[in-house]
């Protein structure tokens, strides 16, 4: 929309980058409403637009009116809108009228550099699922562990722990064990034999637990099909039994009638 001074016949034209639009021409009006939507899709993100307003002239050369250069400033990054009013300026630098426009910048992506991100998106979920369940692994196989070390005697459990000691001082000194630590090193890998068998005892438990669990489920569900199936067979029943009251009613009626 526009508000001009002189009688004229305005319309307005856009410019984005190396991109002109105009409106429609308004005959003979100084206050011309055109309500025109304009797009324009440029590769690079512009700057600023160009808005000017032209006197229409069907033989000579079209009258500059007024124009205004709007610019974006971050409106591209940030998605905001403008709607406003904006002083039309001529040539000479005199204010001549104002225009009233609305405003959206949007920066699209190439469509292939959106299907990368989507997919990269995707990976990067997906390895968090597996670093997340890998974690969770971890601290079960931990946890089992510790619990198996618990069912150890105090003597076996002493034992594991010197050898763990031992360990981490060949791997601070780099140096070869004695005979004697050599043996406990070996005592302590029969004990952990037996951790191991207990930790798989326990996963085959919970295993057990699981196919239990499963199983009752599948019975409750079994069991509610049968419900179901009974209730189904209540309601015909009903509906039976309110045919057959209806049919007497019918033969009693008929009966009094004769």
């Amino acid at each position: 929309d526009a508000i001009l001074i002189d009688k004229s016949d305005p319309y307005c034209a856009v410019t984005v980058g190396e991109l002109t639009d105009q409106t429609s021409v308004v005959q003979n009006d100084l206050t011309p409403v055109w309500n025109e939507k304009m797009k324009f899709f440029v590769a690079k993100k512009p700057k600023d637009m160009l808005i000017e307003v032209f006197d229409y002239d069907q033989i000579g050369k079209n009258e500059s009116l007024g124009s205004v250069t709007f610019k974006f400033e971050d409106m591209f990054e940030t998605g905001e809108s403008f709607e406003g009013d904006l002083d039309l300026e001529l040539k000479n630098g005199k204010m001549k009228g104002s225009v009233q426009i609305a405003v959206k910048c949007r920066m699209f992506r190439p469509v292939m550099l959106e299907i990368k991100l989507e997919n990269t998106e995707k990976k990067l979920a997906n390895k968090m699922e597996e670093c997340t369940a890998t974690v969770v692994a971890l601290d079960e196989s931990e946890k089992l562990r510790q619990e198996a070390i618990e069912q150890l005697t105090e003597k076996e459990q002493e034992v594991i722990r010197k050898a763990e000691e031992l360990v981490e001082k060949q791997k601070a000194h780099e140096g070869e064990l004695s005979e004697k630590e050599q043996q406990l090193l070996d005592q302590a890998q029969m004990i952990e034999g037996k951790i191991q068998e207990i930790e798989e005892a326990k996963i085959a438990l919970k295993e057990e637990e699981l196919k239990k669990q499963e199983a009752e489920t599948k019975l409750s569900e079994a069991e509610e099909e049968i419900l179901r199936k009974a209730e189904e067979l209540r309601e015909k029943q009903k509906a039976n039994e309110e045919a057959n009251i209806a049919l007497e009613d019918t033969e009693s009626k008929k009966q009094e009638a004769e």
